[in-house]
């Protein structure tokens, strides 16, 4: 059943991450290789989107960002053929995450306005805290430093609200770094 899969599907992806903060990236890509063709063979356009977002971020964690890129394009195009809002929703923040590496801010704004909708539509509030920070850090990087503050802002209370403890301390530290560089600025 379609229910299996998607518990199948969420175990992998939970694994793969292991695997990659252990940095056993060949054990990561095969599992998420093995469980997208189980999902292609079933037909699981849902599954399928989201191991492709796994399989980019675990590019992006090898710093190969061409992989990451296309992985998070293909689930895009998959998301939104199967009205699937939260891998849309994630599809479109990590392939944010592509453009603000590449120094491309106002294009990844543009991708992280139109993903949190999806994510807060699918409920999925695991990744918010993320790209509501990463969306802070966009409007800095492009001129807008009060919006992007209040949104780093909110990205700690909602890391704070959820148990993302890793993001807490780096908008923790991000808020910090902005406060650091107005006293300096003021001087």
């Amino acid at each position: 059943s379609s229910g299996d899969a998607g518990s199948m599907t969420i175990i992998a992806l939970n694994q793969a991450e292991v695997y990659a903060n252990l940095k056993r990236f060949d054990e990561a890509t095969t599992l998420l290789q093995q469980t997208f063709q189980t999902a292609q063979e079933t037909r699981q356009r849902v599954q399928m989107a989201y191991i492709l977002i796994g399989q980019g971020t675990l590019a992006q964690k090898q710093d190969d960002w061409k992989t990451a890129q296309s992985r998070y394009e293909q689930a895009l195009e998959i998301a939104r053929g199967v009205h699937s809002a939260g891998a849309e929703g994630r599809a479109l923040g990590y392939l944010a995450e592509v453009y603000l590496h590449e120094a491309n801010a106002s294009y990844a704004i543009r991708l992280l306005r139109e993903a949190l909708p999806k994510l807060n539509q699918a409920n999925d509030l695991e990744p918010s805290s993320l790209f509501v920070g990463r969306l802070g850090q966009a409007l800095i990087a492009s001129g807008q430093d009060a919006e992007g503050e209040q949104l780093l802002e909110r990205a700690l209370r909602l890391a704070k609200q959820t148990a993302y403890k890793q993001y807490e301390r780096q908008w923790d530290i991000a808020l910090a770094d902005r406060a650091l560089n107005r006293g300096q600025s003021e001087e």
